[in-house]
């Protein structure tokens, strides 16, 4: 602060210097707990940067207030001439299990639903791996399909995701990168100074 007197980055939290290690109200570790929040925050606003160069140049995070009860509408939220990108950013040491995958396709859905998106996909930070357009796309096989099919609405298919459409067990996993060319070349984004 300017008065000089330290911040302290243990407020709120139980315990004191005395008695063992500080842990938050829920009984996680302080420390690792701040940390992993700034990390995927960082993770965010790093990709929502990456996805601004790369066809979407309103990219930012979706920032989340209110309580638990408010609903999630993702981590970034991609608008581009009617077209809607929900984004949920994940990282998990050694990368995503299926159920893990799963679990958060799952979630992913909801929010595509909660936020009138038009299509979702699931972002892995990789270990070890700086530039988020090397890091993992998981994409419902419906709407790969959409993005590598010439015209699969004409086999009677269509974008998005209907009132009982439910994750697929087995997602497709591309890079970042890869997907956000396939969405330029769909028409859902606009050209990168690269393209």
């Amino acid at each position: 602060m300017s008065n000089g007197t330290p911040v302290n980055p243990f407020r709120g939290l139980t315990g004191s210097p005395d008695s063992g290690p500080v842990v938050s109200k829920q009984g996680v570790p302080a420390i690792k707990r701040i940390n992993s929040q700034s990390k995927g925050k960082r993770a965010e606003r790093s990709l929502a940067a990456w996805w601004r160069y790369h066809g979407f140049p309103d990219a930012a995070r979706y920032v989340k207030t209110g309580d638990r009860f408010t609903t999630d509408g993702g981590d970034l939220v991609l608008d581009s001439d009617g077209f809607r990108l929900v984004v949920e950013v994940k990282h998990h040491a050694g990368g995503l299990t299926d159920g893990q995958v799963a679990e958060y396709g799952a979630k992913l859905i909801r929010q595509v639903r909660q936020s009138a998106g038009t299509m979702g996909v699931l972002v892995e930070r990789r270990d070890r791996v700086a530039d988020p357009g090397r890091w993992w796309a998981h994409v419902d096989p419906h709407d790969f399909a959409y993005l590598t099919v010439p015209r699969i609405e004409d086999l009677g298919g269509e974008l998005g995701y209907g009132p009982g459409w439910a994750w697929q067990p087995l997602a497709c996993r591309t890079t970042v990168e890869h997907f956000a060319m396939l969405l330029r070349v769909a028409g859902l984004a606009k050209g990168s100074p690269d393209a």
